[in-house]
């Protein structure tokens, strides 16, 4: 399911990550990344922005969003670029902000639904 998973994600894709448990206070138990690339082998143990990978895990290229609204749940795209464990990812397809402007300033808006459907996954 996990090599399943890597290679149905694509760039532009929105992806749930599982926050650590040092990390849930920040956004509760999970983050949202945007995919930038396609899914690949780390070859060599490899340092990322200040985080550490071994040769052989799966990652993808990916922006964070940083809660900016808890409700309706409202986010901004950051700029970093970091790589992100396809095995800490939430395995859920379809995930996709509001088409509505509920949120004020420009924020992309997570539905309930999709936030429950979530936090149910993590």
């Amino acid at each position: 399911p996990l090599l399943e998973f890597a290679q149905a994600l694509y760039p532009g894709m929105v992806a749930a990550v599982r926050a650590c448990a040092d990390d849930m206070y920040m956004e509760g138990s999970f983050w949202l990344v945007k995919v930038l690339s396609r899914s690949f082998v780390v070859e060599e143990d490899t340092v990322h922005a200040t985080d550490e990978f071994e040769k052989g895990w799966t990652v993808v290229e990916a922006q964070y969003y940083s809660l900016e609204q808890e409700s309706p749940r409202g986010y901004r795209l950051l700029r970093d670029k970091r790589y992100v464990l396809v095995n800490h990812m939430v395995r859920l397809k379809g995930i996709a902000f509001e088409r509505t402007k509920r949120a004020h300033n420009g924020l992309f808006v997570l539905s309930d639904e999709w936030a429950a459907a979530i936090c149910d996954s993590v």
